[in-house]
């Protein structure tokens, strides 16, 4: 059986969008915060303030403070365009078209669903200064996860999983 590029993959890709998004914001906000009290630790010590100890660690804090939005970011087009590159390898009977899109309409409510566990992860007081740090991944995972990630998944695989031109009959 050839699994690759059907409906399975797209489920999978707007999971991972979102797991990985969760994992990259906490473990951005973590690291932040440790990197953070170091830099604190080591600029009050008069022995260690001008040694590159110090430098290192406001360079770490500067590049904590952005570096996991755009990983964020990549993740997601990484996952887009490896679904499109899959959806080239599969053969697939245009009668499931329409059950496709039923299930696409699934996987957007799925979506929604995980746009509000976002959101309400968020509204934590706890992390309102990593939401202003990490705005890619706000604006990907929040308001517009079901426009951005989900809808432009199920949309662009069926595009590409039905829009592809004819051929042979061989599985490849």
């Amino acid at each position: 059986m050839n699994n690759k590029g059907q409906l399975q993959s797209t489920v999978l890709a707007v999971f991972l969008v979102f797991a990985i998004g969760i994992v990259v914001f906490f473990f951005g906000d973590v690291f932040f915060r440790l990197f953070t009290e170091l830099n604190v630790a080591v600029t009050t010590n008069p022995a260690i303030n001008s040694t590159l100890t110090a430098e290192t660690t406001e360079t770490a804090v500067d590049l904590y403070a952005t570096a996991w939005d755009y990983v964020t970011v990549a993740v997601m087009i990484g996952i887009l365009i490896s679904l499109i590159t899959t959806a080239f390898l599969t053969r697939i009977s245009p009668a499931f078209y329409w059950i496709y899109i039923l299930f696409g309409i699934i996987i957007v409510i799925a979506g929604s669903m995980f746009s509000v566990l976002w959101q309400t992860i968020t509204e934590q007081s706890i992390y309102a200064d990593a939401v202003t740090r990490y705005p890619m991944t706000d604006a990907i995972l929040g308001n517009n996860f079901i426009l951005i990630a989900v809808s432009l998944f199920v949309i662009l695989a069926i595009i590409f999983i039905f829009g592809k031109g004819g051929g042979s009959d061989e599985v490849r």
